[in-house]
């Protein structure tokens, strides 16, 4: 049973945006002119968080993943303090009260920053989108990271014989590391049953 929460940032996301966006101007501004703001609604969401996921392993959750479908919007000091640093803290509060309680972090389209993810959160689990440097593989086989995903929901919403090759493909990316198979993220609306 997987138990699952938002990362901060993008929990922040969503509150300023007002739901899903295109360009993201709002949170973008918000955390450039509103630095205090900013941090405090972060700290609030990291506790909040916290004691979520807590809750969901008192529940009977096996394993819990922090998804954070925003962290690619952010790059240098601002993705370390937005997405590393609150990430971390969510780790090593839940690895305090439940020491080894498996994770799986899931910093989305976060590209090479991925190196600075896992070289700075001790994740059992990392998902990954369909673009994620190839250095990840080596790390994830010394650290004993099992990794998690990578096929494009596209190829899933058109089928077919397209999709059979991707799967493949995906499959012998991954032969020498643990895997668990998956999309790259979520099901596309569209994709029939």
């Amino acid at each position: 049973l997987i138990g699952f929460c938002g990362g901060p940032f993008t929990v922040l996301t969503y509150m300023i945006e007002g739901g899903t966006s295109k360009d993201h101007k709002k949170i973008k501004n918000f955390i450039k002119h509103n630095e205090k703001s900013a941090d405090e609604l972060i700290n609030l969401l990291i506790e909040i968080s916290i004691r979520y996921l807590k809750k969901q392993i008192e529940a009977g959750a096996e394993i819990l993943q922090v998804f954070d479908s925003w962290a690619g919007l952010l790059h240098g000091d601002i993705y370390e303090r937005y997405i590393i640093n609150p990430n971390k803290r969510i780790f090593d509060e839940i690895q305090r009260v439940y020491p080894n309680f498996p994770m799986i972090f899931f910093p989305r389209k976060s590209g090479k920053k991925l190196l600075d993810f896992v070289s700075k959160i001790k994740c059992h689990a990392l998902s990954l989108d369909d673009d994620f440097p190839a250095e990840i593989l080596g790390i994830a086989r010394k650290k004993k990271i099992v990794l998690q995903g990578n096929l494009n929901p596209n190829f899933l919403l058109n089928g077919g014989k397209k999709m059979e090759i991707q799967i493949k493909k995906v499959m012998e990316k991954f032969k020498n590391n643990l895997h668990i198979f998956n999309l790259s993220h979520g099901i596309l609306p569209k994709t029939p049953i």
